[in-house]
């Protein structure tokens, strides 16, 4: 990279982090999915998503707020242009202030990340979400709004990696549960395979199992990999996964890595087998 390249997103980058200060100095507003309070709405009302590149949205807010608006229409920009120039590091920095749990602004500014057409500004969004927790009550509605909508494999896997179960939360929650089983069936297989992973942390251990069943038998070697990896950190007794994978381990176009996982499953079973029969 050139010395004028790298001077210029050096400045991208620190005009980027002033535009993000602006952002979260400024009073919160009403985001898309947030209902307008009685009484503030002025007559002329403008849209929350007014740049052309961003999916029409019909929310409306107040003209009070139009500096918070040009605050995000300037990192919006930014942020598009470091995309543009592949500068990882600086959308690191910005979606690291950004994501300020004190604020609201960050989240906002994710909603409409992943509003917009652009594949690169859609996985910053992702990533910008996946830094909230999801014990928020509107960050858990957002991420589980995105996994049920978004189309592109590559922005439902990135938002997957960041999806880390609250406690409290951890093989009860059904509306995830079911919305991570529906993408059981998604036709990219690096999707599948990262629901798989997932389940281990939202499903219920005894409801998993058939899911589990059917990723040993999927096409894809990557989500077979995933399935043999859960079965070897839950505790199953189920003949039905071991029959699977012992077939699996007699397959001689098996990788070295599904083999390795398969054992480790295997030998789980067995050993959960042999401290269920000591207790009876």
């Amino acid at each position: 990279m050139s010395r004028a390249s790298r001077r210029r997103m050096f400045i991208l980058t620190a005009a980027g982090l002033l535009a993000a200060v602006s952002l979260l100095q400024l009073p919160p507003s009403a985001g898309p999915d947030d209902t307008v309070r009685p009484g503030t709405r002025s007559a002329a009302a403008v849209r929350v998503w007014h740049d052309p590149a961003d999916r029409a949205t019909p929310a409306t807010i107040t003209t009070d707020h139009t500096p918070r608006l040009a605050a995000e229409d300037a990192t919006l920009q930014l942020m598009r242009q470091l995309a543009l120039a592949g500068d990882e590091e600086g959308l690191f920095r910005l979606r690291s202030l950004l994501a300020d749990p004190r604020s609201p602004q960050g989240l906002q500014m994710a909603a409409r990340l992943l509003h917009t057409t652009d594949l690169r500004l859609r996985l910053a969004g992702a990533d910008l979400l996946g830094q909230y927790s999801l014990t928020d009550p509107a960050v858990y509605r957002q991420t589980l709004a995105v996994l049920q909508t978004e189309t592109d494999p590559a922005v439902l896997v990135r938002l997957l990696h960041h999806l880390d179960a609250p406690l409290d939360a951890y093989g009860k929650d059904t509306d995830m549960a079911v919305t991570l089983h529906g993408l059981l069936t998604h036709p990219h297989e690096e999707v599948r395979a990262q629901t798989i992973l997932q389940l281990l942390q939202w499903d219920d251990y005894a409801a998993i199992e058939g899911y589990l069943y059917q990723a040993l038998n999927d096409p894809s070697g990557e989500v077979r990999l995933s399935a043999a990896t859960v079965i070897s950190l839950i505790d199953t007794r189920s003949s039905t996964l071991k029959d699977a994978l012992q077939a699996l381990r007699n397959n001689p176009r098996e990788t070295p890595d599904m083999r390795q996982s398969i054992d480790a499953a295997l030998s789980r079973i067995d050993n959960y087998n042999r401290e269920y029969s000591a207790y009876q």
